[in-house]
């Protein structure tokens, strides 16, 4: 009997056990497929037709996702806050100090009058006033009681981060938090050329605008993601502008003749603007048919297509250049080939 008593309480622990873990699973296999299924999900009826959850984020997909990046946005906000916060907290306990009394050392004895005129003079307050953000934003006399007191907030807010980032660098510091994923850009509705593996299940995209200063300074940076990603990844170019520009047209004319490429790479590796002897003194250098070229250049249909192009490609909700696209999806970031590459590496692990 007493075998029989010492056996059966382990029994039944054994069952329940077993049951619980059945339910958990269950449960757990139940919340993913309802996340799975949550866009199949009926969200309306008339009569006997159906209006499902998908069909409306579909509709609403770019306003969702700039609530979502708000969200995302305030959360690494306050990340960074929080890390700030530790970093400092950790510095302090190495010289047995509170984090309060570290501020005040490093911060608080920089507070002076000197300090203050020179920070003063650098941002141009004493022209323009501060700017203050209570309602309504105004710009504030430096030399009044509420400017004094903006100007010190502003001036030891400057110090706190010039302070942080400095500290950073002593500290393994890691963001994983990740932006929600860019509404996807049907780019194949766009006029576009494109190089490097034809074939590949991943595409590279970039808008951009050979009159744009910034997407010439980017393209050194886009040439070395183009040169290491040839063999393996398909790139994609469309141009816009708010205007139809003579580079856009110069480069569609080489296109009719098969250099394009040659076109944009001599036309986006100028520091300037190109002028319309820049034009012709390219297409010549291109080994182009001038007089073909000559007469594409005027050809007010090729205008107008390019506004149909421009047009097709705001209207996916590209607005400035360069945009950067990875299979479809703009990439936030891509001030860096670091940050290209890791995203191309994604696409490329995920097409695997």
């Amino acid at each position: 009997m007493k075998r029989l008593t010492t056996i059966q309480p382990i029994e039944n622990f054994t069952r329940v056990f077993f049951l619980l873990s059945f339910l958990l699973f269950f449960s757990c296999t139940q919340n993913q497929k309802q996340h799975t299924d949550s866009k199949d999900m009926v969200a309306a009826r008339v009569n006997d037709a159906v209006i499902k959850q998908r069909d409306v984020d579909n509709r609403i997909e770019k306003r969702l996702y700039n609530i979502l990046y708000q969200v995302y946005a305030l959360r690494r906000q306050e990340i960074n806050v929080m890390i700030d916060e530790q970093i400092i907290s950790l510095e302090a306990e190495k010289h047995h100090l509170t984090s309060e009394m570290l501020l005040d050392s490093i911060i608080n004895r920089k507070v002076n009058r000197e300090n203050l005129d020179a920070f003063t003079r650098k941002y141009k307050f004493d022209v323009n006033g501060i700017t203050s953000f209570n309602n309504t934003m105004e710009a504030i006399s430096v030399d009044s009681h509420r400017g004094r007191q903006l100007l010190e907030l502003k001036y030891k807010k400057e110090l706190l981060e010039l302070y942080t980032d400095s500290l950073r660098a002593y500290y393994e510091v890691a963001i994983d938090l990740q932006p929600p994923p860019t509404p996807r850009v049907l780019v194949d509705k766009f006029n576009a050329r494109y190089r490097g593996k034809t074939n590949s299940p991943v595409t590279v995209f970039m808008v951009s605008d050979l009159e744009c200063s910034m997407c010439r300074e980017f393209k050194p940076t886009f040439d070395s993601v183009y040169q290491k990603y040839k063999d393996k990844v398909r790139f994609g170019f469309s141009y816009f502008s708010s205007d139809v520009t003579l580079s856009s047209l110069a480069l569609e004319c080489a296109g009719k003749q098969n250099r394009f490429w040659e076109m944009y790479d001599s036309i986006a590796n100028r520091k300037k603007v190109i002028t319309v002897d820049d034009a012709f003194a390219i297409a010549s250098n291109c080994k182009l048919d001038m007089e073909k070229f000559y007469n594409d250049i005027q050809d007010t249909l090729l205008y107008n297509t390019l506004v149909d192009d421009y047009k097709k490609i705001s209207g996916q909700g590209v607005y400035g250049t360069p945009t950067i696209m990875v299979d479809s999806r703009i990439l936030p970031d891509w001030d860096s080939s670091e940050s290209l590459e890791t995203a191309i590496e994604h696409a490329l692990s995920r097409k695997q």
